[in-house]
């Protein structure tokens, strides 16, 4: 059975490791990527929205927030991700970004409920029925995340995977969230999908 995969606590909190090494200065990357325009432009968040930014790596979408008036709280597993992230806001003064080092299967009691919850490109093997009801219920208005899909085995970010593998965690996903009794809203992100493997954005209102 594929959920059998799933990550325990223990085994996500080792990623962080893995997620440090891979870790890059946010001037690596482009401010305001195609991905991060068609994400934003997808999740029709408004002037005013407060923002959960899980799993928010390099700042790809939390810095282009930030520019567009936007507060964030960003959580995320590695240090050195999040290090990156205060080396900008500490250099251009940006006040209206949170950091905290934190997994999915932490206790987030002490993480704001925000306007819109977003969890992008970072849904790996974590349990659906454990991570997107903690999604929903730190979201006022909707939460958007986005998943890998291949119809092929192949590699993203140094880790092996099985096709299959990302096409059952995607229907675990939306099961996930049908269970939780929402409809979700699926589409495919255009920049990165050739019609066999990209990255689904998932929407649903709370």
């Amino acid at each position: 059975m594929y959920e059998e995969r799933y990550l325990s606590k223990q085994a996500e909190a080792a990623q962080a490791a893995l997620w440090d090494e891979k870790a890059k200065p946010c001037t690596h990357y482009k401010r305001r990527s195609p991905y991060a325009e068609e994400f934003l432009l997808r999740s029709g968040i408004v002037p005013g929205d407060t923002v959960l930014d899980m799993g928010c790596g390099s700042g790809t979408l939390c810095l282009p927030l930030a520019d567009d008036g936007h507060r964030v709280f960003c959580g995320d597993i590695s240090e050195k991700m999040l290090a990156s992230v205060r080396n900008v806001i500490e250099a251009e003064g940006i006040t209206s970004i949170t950091l905290k080092k934190m997994s999915f299967y932490d206790d987030w009691t002490d993480v704001p409920v925000c306007d819109m919850v977003f969890a992008s490109r970072s849904l790996i093997d974590v349990d659906p029925m454990i991570v997107l009801p903690k999604l929903s219920a730190h979201a006022k208005k909707r939460v958007c995340i986005t998943l890998h899909v291949d119809l092929n085995d192949g590699e993203i970010s140094g880790f092996r995977y099985k096709g299959a593998d990302t096409i059952s965690y995607f229907r675990s996903c939306i099961n996930a969230v049908i269970d939780m009794g929402y409809l979700p809203r699926v589409e495919y992100m255009s920049c990165m999908f050739d019609g066999k493997k990209g990255w689904a954005f998932i929407a649903w209102d709370v």
